[in-house]
């Protein structure tokens, strides 16, 4: 398949995410230090990227994705940082689902994740590799694991 040609089976997803961040604590003069902050995030809900080589996406689902029906949006909230700052309410989008029992499979999973590894999730009949490398190490903290109701918008 040349790169013109698109894939019917491939959707390339970008979620419509609203997100403020707030300084927490500012950096002090020291050149190696940070501010801390924190995210706060609205999801909008979901939008199609026709073309992913020019427009960006967080998700590429096997499945065409319609307007005015409910996904069940997988994600986790994270706080994660390094010796000189601490950046909280971070948010990493897993995958999109069109069956909501397996989008709670699938946080189950997820949630019995110890250290950074992969894991294979079922989603519409095709597995999926889901890496926990983003909220998994020294620094980083899990907030929370969620599956939530979205809608295609555009």
């Amino acid at each position: 398949m040349s790169k013109k040609e698109s894939n019917p089976n491939v959707t390339y997803i970008k979620v419509v995410d609203h997100v403020s961040t707030e300084v927490t604590r500012y950096a002090t003069r020291a050149e190696w230090d940070n501010d801390d902050t924190e995210e706060s995030h609205d999801i909008q809900g979901l939008e199609v990227v026709d073309n992913p080589d020019i427009g960006y996406h967080d998700l590429v689902v096997n499945f065409p994705v319609e307007k005015n029906v409910n996904y069940f949006l997988l994600y986790v909230s994270y706080d994660t940082g390094d010796s000189f700052g601490r950046y909280c309410g971070k948010v990493e989008f897993v995958s999109l689902f069109k069956e909501e029992s397996e989008a709670l499979v699938a946080r189950k999973k997820i949630l019995k994740m110890k250290e950074i590894t992969s894991i294979q999730i079922d989603n519409n009949g095709h597995k999926e590799t889901v890496y926990n490398g983003s909220w998994t190490g020294y620094f980083e903290s899990v907030n929370g694991i969620y599956v939530e109701t979205v809608r295609r918008i555009k």
